[in-house]
């Protein structure tokens, strides 16, 4: 369930980037054809800003939620390998530090 979520805010993330630059892009392209020179500036202003909002993209959520999403895989790997048989101390401890990580990286979002 933690994954699918993660998964959902990286794709709402990826879409929100990507309709930013076409957005932009069709901006400047539409500059291009407009004949007032006071327009056509501004809309070149206005697409360059539009794509210069991408500087503002915070790609640490992304590698952020990429980390939880390993970190889920790693503890599923894990709590499957522990069920057929009882977990060394330092098996259990390994779990025990990855769990605690990804607690922590799920608060901190």
């Amino acid at each position: 369930m933690i994954k699918r979520e993660q998964d959902k805010a990286i794709l709402l993330y990826a879409v929100f980037a990507g309709g930013v630059i076409i957005l932009g892009l069709i901006m400047l392209f539409v500059g291009q054809f407009v004949s007032d020179d006071d327009t056509s500036k501004t809309m070149f202003q206005l697409g360059g800003g539009f794509v210069a909002t991408l500087s503002g993209f915070q790609i640490k959520e992304v590698i952020a939620r990429r980390e939880v999403i390993t970190g889920l895989n790693l503890l599923t790997a894990k709590v499957e390998k522990y069920s057929l048989g009882e977990p060394t101390a330092e098996e259990a401890k390994q779990v025990n530090d990855v769990l605690e990580r990804l607690m922590q990286r799920l608060l901190n979002l």
